[in-house]
């Protein structure tokens, strides 16, 4: 695909089945909730972020359908998201390429990188309690979103997600309370 898919191109399936495509304000609205089912859904909450700046982004799985199309290294100006509590069946297919952040905040991103070297997670997937999660720690400048480079990125996740959607499977998930213990 070459260019950003219209409504039509999209596919289409079982719309009860859960899903979520998530962009970065999601989990920066969790940051402070204490639903752990929801923040292991989201792969974690947000911790914080250096400046706006210009930095490389680098895909790290070439063969996610969602990377289709997309730059290899794609240098663009965002903010960097760190997140905490980073729940591990997140299946990172971006990484924020660290080593090219502004040194300013070196001390902290070194603290806040965990066991991340040069590369930590910014785009990533998970099948959660059923559903199938595409999450997206870009998009803060509003300028990104007539950006078609990052349209394409918006939208190679919808499409992923939504071409994932099979057949509706109640039994795997369990919560019915935002309080409820995760098994």
């Amino acid at each position: 695909m070459s260019s950003i898919p219209t409504s039509n191109e999209l596919p289409s399936g079982d719309i009860s089945k859960p899903a979520v495509v998530s962009l970065d304000f999601i989990l920066w609205s969790v940051q402070k909730e204490k639903w752990d089912w929801f923040k292991k859904m989201l792969g974690g909450s947000f911790d914080w972020h250096p400046t706006f700046q210009k930095y490389t982004m680098r895909v790290i799985d070439k063969s996610h359908p969602s990377m289709e199309g997309i730059p290899t290294a794609w240098e663009r100006s965002d903010e960097c998201y760190f997140v905490k509590e980073m729940y591990p069946g997140i299946r990172p297919i971006m990484a924020q390429d660290l080593s090219t952040l502004d040194k300013k905040d070196s001390v902290r991103v070194k603290l806040s990188k965990g066991p991340y070297d040069q590369l930590y997670p910014a785009v990533w997937y998970q099948f959660y309690d059923g559903g199938t999660i595409w999450i997206s720690a870009l998009g803060h400048d509003k300028n990104d979103y007539s950006d078609a480079m990052f349209m394409k990125h918006v939208f190679n996740g919808i499409k992923w997600v939504a071409g994932s959607v099979k057949k509706l499977d109640y039994s795997k998930a369990y919560a019915t309370t935002r309080d409820e213990t995760l098994k």
